[in-house]
């Protein structure tokens, strides 16, 4: 570095530290444009500038340098934000509207940038969005309430949504006629006209019902929700398979909550009927044929019931036997009891002894140090994988979970054995 350059940093941190602001950021910006790779005299230059938009230039120019630099990345969604609303405040809308669409994809909590970037847009419908972003977050923002009171009275009353089959997805304007039968696979959608399900609707395209079964059986590993239940019931019922359309709807009554979505209320009607008169028995033996023999034992220890239960569904479905525990003392239980697994998959974040706890555990006893240990778990971070490295763990995988994912690492981990051919 050129003596005039020591001397203009000298001079610059002195102001800086000195609390004169305006001369600091001049020097600074001196230094930058004599040494334009210079990255902590970038870092100065945003931190000392008056305008939000000089302090962005010098954490973008930051970041030119050194795209890893963790003081400009902390500080570059807010240096957005505030660059955002003084376009906006000088009736810049264009580069209001770019900077704050920057600003929420990088912090989408920022409400405020949120309802600025409703403040800036042209379409009322598009505006709405954004608010409806705000009280996504914070459903007693008084600002979004009433942004969102106006626009609507702007708009009008909002068209009614097109009705939507819930097994073949086919679309069409809602009328009760078309809510009863699609128009698509021929299904009967509504569960109001039990008798309706007495025997296979003549209509129904069986092809396109037993792909939607299929699809939304799939579906109920990884979104085990009341709708996809209640779906999967009405693909059953069409097709003649009562015992399992039961189970179906029973599992999306439980789910629904009262007074629950529109259909709860027909689906306890129906299985009220079904108990009484004990229908749905003689067609048992046409249901779709068992699921082969179980194949590697996993255990999955995890304090969320709800996790424990999307992942047995997610493997069991994929043939393998699936134990669960709920925390590292009732695992330690059923190993001693029923012997070791092929796998385990480990929460980390456990009451008592923690996933960690129980890997390091694991590996320290003689029938279970060689089983393979996946952490499964929302604790992200370089620090959280090397911890899981350092007591054993094979792998790790971060909720929420992708099907695939965890599916492809347990298949790497616990191979099923292919059965012989013939």
């Amino acid at each position: 570095m050129s003596p005039k350059l020591v001397h203009l940093l000298r001079e610059a941190m002195k102001a800086a530290h000195g609390g004169e602001k305006a001369r600091a950021h001049a020097l600074f910006g001196e230094i930058t444009e004599r040494d334009p790779r210079n990255e902590a005299a970038w870092l100065w230059y945003a931190s000392t500038a008056e305008k939000p938009v000089d302090a962005l230039i010098g954490i973008r120019a930051t970041l030119n340098l050194n795209a890893s630099n963790p003081t400009a990345l902390a500080a570059l969604p807010q240096a957005v934000f505030r660059a955002g609303v003084e376009a906006a405040r000088a009736n810049d809308r264009a580069a209001a509207a770019r900077l704050l669409t920057e600003a929420t994809e990088l912090d989408a909590t920022n409400e405020a940038a949120w309802l600025w970037r409703a403040g800036v847009t042209d379409d009322p419908g598009t505006a709405i969005t954004f608010l409806e972003q705000v009280l996504k977050r914070n459903p007693a923002s008084a600002q979004a309430k009433a942004g969102l009171a106006k626009l609507r009275a702007r708009l009008g009353p909002a068209p009614a949504p097109p009705w939507r089959c819930p097994l073949c997805e086919h679309s069409a304007a809602a009328d009760d006629t078309v809510t009863t039968t699609c128009p698509g696979c021929g299904a009967v959608t509504a569960l109001d006209r039990p008798e309706l399900f007495d025997a296979p609707a003549p209509g129904v395209d069986r092809a396109l019902v037993e792909a939607a079964a299929r699809r939304l059986k799939a579906a109920w590993t990884t979104d085990p929700s009341a709708d996809t239940a209640h779906a999967l019931g009405l693909a059953y019922l069409n097709l003649g398979y009562t015992d399992f359309a039961v189970r179906a709807l029973q599992a999306a009554v439980q789910k629904a909550a009262p007074p629950g979505p529109p259909w709860r209320a027909d689906a306890v009607r129906f299985l009220s009927a079904q108990r009484e008169t004990g229908a749905g028995a003689a067609r048992a033996e046409s249901a779709p044929a068992p699921a082969p023999a179980p194949g590697p034992k996993v255990m999955v220890v995890d304090d969320s019931a709800t996790v424990r239960m999307m992942v047995s569904s997610l493997l069991t479905a994929a043939g393998y036997s699936v134990v669960l525990a709920h925390g590292a003392e009732e695992a330690s239980r059923l190993v001693r009891d029923s012997g070791p697994p092929q796998l385990f998959i480990l929460d980390i974040n456990m009451p008592g002894i923690d996933g960690f706890g129980l890997c390091k555990f694991l590996r320290a006893t003689a029938e279970t140090a060689t089983v393979p240990v996946v952490f499964l778990t929302g604790k992200t971070g370089l620090l959280n994988k090397l911890h899981g490295r350092w007591v054993g763990a094979a792998d790790y995988v971060t909720k929420p979970f992708e099907a695939d994912k965890l599916l492809e690492t347990v298949t790497r981990l616990a191979p099923i054995a292919k059965a012989p051919p013939g």
